[in-house]
């Protein structure tokens, strides 16, 4: 299938295995060159290496999404190394692995630093370039529903909503939220043990 994005530039948060991974291999199998983000630097070597046999540019950028100036740094760094970035995908995410009552504060603003934070602040920085530029841009931020059992855990906030309004004004940069449904990634099943 061809979805017209050959030669456009991504990046993919989380790239290293599970959805990030697939995503990743999937807009490479488009013809679209993308930046692995990840803070498992191996893995996201390897991840690269898929891709490039695909026949498209791929870098691994080791990123830790829980530290702000990293957040901006990657939108950099993927036009140092690709130049004009289209497409960014939020998907990393990391789960608390305490019960509620348990969780130290520690782990609870990580938690938010990574699934919130970081995906606020790449997006901004994104929006800022594409519109510096004035071309057009897409951001796919995926919340992945963590299994049933363990929904303890979360918080529900719909921190998509102050997301939407400022970018509906600027039509040439479009924003959608994917849901994967109970995805037993890595990260969940040790989140569920």
């Amino acid at each position: 299938m061809d979805l017209q994005l050959a030669k456009k530039n991504a990046v993919v948060t989380g790239a290293a295995s599970g959805v990030g991974r697939s995503i990743a291999l999937c807009l490479s199998k488009e013809g679209v060159n993308v930046v692995i983000s990840d803070i498992a630097m191996e893995k996201a070597a390897n991840a690269a290496d898929e891709c490039r046999a695909l026949g498209v540019k791929a870098h691994p950028v080791r990123t830790d999404l829980s530290q702000a100036e990293e957040c901006v740094q990657l939108i950099d760094r993927a036009e140092e190394l690709l130049g004009p970035v289209d497409i960014l995908v939020n998907n990393a995410g990391i789960w608390p692995t305490n019960l509620v009552v348990d969780i130290p504060v520690e782990e609870w603003r990580k938690t938010f630093d990574v699934n919130l934070t970081a995906v606020f602040l790449t997006c901004q920085r994104f929006a800022q370039k594409v519109l510096a530029r004035g071309g057009k841009g897409k951001i796919l931020n995926i919340r992945i529903l963590f299994p049933t059992s363990q929904r303890q855990h979360l918080l529900a906030l719909d921190w998509q909503y102050p997301m939407r309004r400022p970018l509906r004004s600027r039509p040439s940069v479009r924003k959608s939220l994917g849901h994967p449904a109970d995805v037993r990634t890595s990260v969940i099943r040790a989140a569920a043990e």
